[in-house]
């Protein structure tokens, strides 16, 4: 069975009803930067223009396309949120510019070539319950010379120090269970999302994936990525934190470094104990990342790293 194949047969009914509800479209379009990196992209390259929407949600994307001039948009969606984003295209005045389409991507036909795709696919860590899949699936719609916004993707990785929640989170567990040697794995084996501040950044940071959406394969999300980063203070390092940036062609920029507030904030992979180092001390080591075999909207990811001489291997799951 192909990747896409697995994806598909694990689309449950639970992954696309956990879209149909507006609440989780509301934190999305809330995120102002996210919003209106997407607006002025969308400004840019779709006047005249026939685009196809993947996974439209509430239908934002294809009402800026709309409003942009685009000849005609496709959205397209699975989940029953398709059925408010078509009563939104209606009341916005554009049904005869946007089709609304419930259905997977994979399963769907268009009777024309469409010159843009758009597609807000990024998960938690770039490629977590992404729908990246979908949007290589949905190439076949393209003209010769179309193209995809975004365009490029970049993950990257840097240190951070001292956590507070962290030590919160250990607390919490021993005063319930008593001092068990297994409440560090615990804490550990599941990354944190969240958005962290960023004087909590100690490193350089690292380029680990760099995605060309008109060309990468489904199968790129199982990568081994080697990465340096460089101390910047005298620290203790409590984990690394990664995050991504999405590019337009060079007409915007969407990040989700520290320090830009994102519904996507940032991904924070703890370390079993700090780890002290100095000014100019460099840490080396390998990113492994790979669709979880049962579930491939899952990431498996390993950590290897070695710093003054001592080699380190930590194993996350983000599900």
């Amino acid at each position: 069975m192909s990747m896409e194949q697995l994806i598909v047969s694990c689309d449950s009914k639970y992954y696309w009803n956990s879209y149909a509800h507006v609440n989780i479209h509301e934190e999305m379009i809330q995120d102002e930067h996210r919003t209106q990196t997407y607006k002025k992209a969308i400004e840019c390259f779709c006047r005249g223009k026939i685009v196809v929407d993947v996974g439209c949600g509430t239908g934002i994307l294809s009402l800026f396309a709309a409003t942009a001039g685009a000849k005609r948009v496709y959205a397209i969606d699975m989940s029953d949120i398709a059925h408010y984003a078509r009563y939104i295209v209606e009341q916005n005045g554009f049904k005869d510019i946007i089709t609304v389409i419930k259905e997977q991507v994979e399963k769907v036909y268009l009777a024309e070539k469409v010159d843009v795709i758009v597609s807000e696919w990024m998960g938690y860590n770039l490629l977590f319950e992404g729908m990246l899949a979908s949007v290589i699936t949905a190439r076949r719609f393209l003209k010769p010379n179309g193209i995809i916004l975004p365009n490029q993707c970049r993950l990257f990785i840097t240190a951070i120090q001292g956590d507070d929640e962290f030590i919160l989170r250990k607390k919490s567990f021993i005063e319930i269970y008593g001092n068990l040697d297994i409440i560090d794995d615990i804490c550990i084996v599941e990354p944190s999302i969240q958005n962290i501040n960023p004087s909590r950044v100690v490193s350089t940071h690292c380029i680990i994936a760099d995605f060309n959406m008109l060309t990468m394969k489904v199968n790129d999300v199982n990568f081994t990525s080697p990465f340096t980063i460089e101390i910047i203070q005298n620290t203790q390092v409590c984990g690394f934190c990664c995050y991504f940036d999405c590019l337009f062609y060079g007409k915007a920029h969407l990040t989700t470094k520290p320090g830009q507030p994102t519904h996507w904030k940032q991904t924070l992979f703890f370390l079993k104990n700090p780890l002290k180092c100095k000014l100019g001390d460099q840490i080396k080591g390998l990113y492994t990342c790979h669709a979880n075999s049962k579930n491939p909207r899952n990431l498996d990811i390993i950590i290897q790293f070695s710093h003054i001489n001592q080699c380190y291997k930590i194993e996350y799951h983000l599900n």
